[in-house]
């Protein structure tokens, strides 16, 4: 693994940060991958990504989807309720061969392990150290 972006946060601007780097490293050739956890995780079962106060007025909404879709980043919505769609932004890095992991640990402790969309694969034990271990670099905490 060239590049591991680990996500802890459950906020929507994080997610993004996430994709464009893991995309970026992608299209350079690298092997990359995300790992979800904590809070991040939760929120990719309960489907409750947010944005941070500075991001999330009806205005930058507007603006960050019209921009985002002119990047070719996927947007829900029409009108007055457009914005970014984070859940679609997973099915995409999934499309374009970048593996997104769920840490099992958090999954089990949760109870949320079946309510994981079909684009994040649990990863925990042996296989998520391997994984660790085996990155020339890594970004982002557990």
């Amino acid at each position: 693994m060239d590049l591991l972006i680990l996500l802890r946060d459950a906020q929507t601007s994080s997610l993004l940060d996430a994709f464009f780097l893991a995309r970026q490293g992608k299209r350079r050739g690298q092997e990359v991958a995300i790992v979800l956890t904590q809070e991040a995780l939760v929120a990719v079962a309960s489907g409750t990504y947010g944005w941070p106060r500075e991001l999330s007025g009806q205005h930058m909404r507007y603006a960050m989807a019209d921009a985002g879709s002119q990047m070719g980043l996927p947007v829900k919505g029409r009108g007055e309720g457009r914005q970014l769609d984070w859940r679609a932004l997973l099915d995409r890095a999934a499309e374009e061969g970048i593996p997104i992991y769920g840490n099992l640990h958090w999954l089990e402790l949760t109870g949320l392990r079946e309510r994981l969309p079909a684009s994040v694969r649990p990863i925990g034990g042996d296989e998520l150290m391997d994984l660790l271990e085996s990155s020339k670099r890594i970004i982002g905490t557990l």
